[in-house]
């Protein structure tokens, strides 16, 4: 017998739902929703902001498709995922966090942008381009980054 759920993204078998959910928490496993701004992820993770109008729409969900096929090469670049609309900030698990959405838009300047931003783990903007961008230019520019060449670096010699 099987049962249905809908997280916003469709409906989903039991089945699609535990492996959606398996996936997404993969990605999310070092995640912490208690954060106050994104200054507290700073030197630790790099941030993928998603922004966007409402949660329902095409392009957010077509983004986060192509983000949870990448599950372990988010995970080791160190990358935490962020929803964010006008009114809320929301981890790919659709948990509310305690990120200020306001501060995030006046900080980055995305108060009439739609799309993906890519924030360093010093903080600064890396990428910002509208939607869909693909994961593989993603993990490109990241892994041209001085510190994650440090990273890939310090992970053979261990």
């Amino acid at each position: 017998m099987a049962f249905f759920v809908n997280l916003g993204f469709g409906y989903f078998t039991n089945m699609q739902y535990l492996n959606n959910i398996w996936l997404l928490t993969v990605i999310l496993i070092s995640t912490t929703t208690m954060a106050q701004n994104l200054d507290d992820y700073k030197w630790e993770n790099r941030i993928l902001l998603l922004k966007v109008s409402d949660f329902s729409s095409g392009e957010l969900k077509e983004q986060l498709k192509t983000l949870q096929h990448h599950p372990v090469e988010l995970r080791n670049r160190d990358i935490l995922i962020f929803i964010v609309t006008d009114d809320a900030v929301l981890d790919t698990l659709k948990r509310k966090t305690a990120l200020k959405s306001r501060q995030i838009i006046e900080a980055y300047g995305l108060k009439d942008f739609q799309g993906l931003i890519l924030i360093g783990k010093d903080g600064g903007v890396k990428m910002k381009e509208r939607f869909v961008v693909d994961p593989k230019a993603i993990f490109s520019l990241i892994d041209s980054m001085p510190m994650r060449q440090a990273e890939m670096k310090h992970s053979k010699k261990q």
